[in-house]
């Protein structure tokens, strides 16, 4: 099953490696990001960053719904979804997979992304996205570490 689904364009590292894994009991990664896909030495690294006894495997955007769904009918998987953006969770949300609950985490600043919250930075494009995720019933909330309070992306989009 699909134990946590989380927006992170670090993907691997120490917060996602040391606590969201442990949090959720994750035995097995799916990062769904076209460009890590495409590049076997960034694949290698995603693998060779997360915890031992944990499994990753990358997927293409356009078959990761597909893939996860199946994923998210064994009773015996533990899965983490990690994407870069919330626009890869659109196209997974529109080829039919179901997204209960979504962590928005470690986005980070650039040219065309401004605060939202904390660590976190957003574009308009972005905020659209997750405007569009809210309307189809995810529950979209910003957490960076399992230990913070998550408060709901929908709140902070209101004070934008």
């Amino acid at each position: 099953m699909i134990a946590l689904t989380r927006i992170d364009d670090r993907l691997i590292h120490g917060q996602v490696a040391t606590q969201w894994v442990r949090e959720v009991h994750a035995d097995k990664i799916y990062i769904v990001d076209d460009e890590t896909a495409n590049d076997e030495f960034a694949t290698m690294i995603c693998k060779g960053l997360a915890p031992l006894r944990t499994e990753v495997f990358v997927l293409h955007e356009d078959k990761a719904a597909e893939a996860l769904k199946e994923v998210d009918q064994k009773q015996d998987v533990q899965a983490l979804i990690l994407v870069k953006g919330p626009g890869a969770l659109i196209k997974m949300l529109n080829g039919g997979l179901e997204l209960k609950k979504v962590i928005v985490g470690g986005m980070g600043k650039r040219a065309d992304r401004k605060a939202f919250y904390r660590s976190i930075s957003v574009s308009d494009e972005e905020i659209d996205q997750f405007q569009s995720m809210i309307e189809k019933g995810v529950d979209l909330q910003c957490q960076i570490v399992p230990s913070d309070n998550s408060i709901p992306v929908s709140k902070l989009i209101k004070k934008q």
